[in-house]
């Protein structure tokens, strides 16, 4: 259960910087 969190909390990150570098 620990390891799902950090797991998706770490892809939601890069996603949400690659949406600003291509606006």
């Amino acid at each position: 259960m620990r390891s799902e969190i950090p797991a998706p909390a770490a892809h939601t990150k890069p996603p949400s910087k690659n949406d600003d570098d291509t606006q």
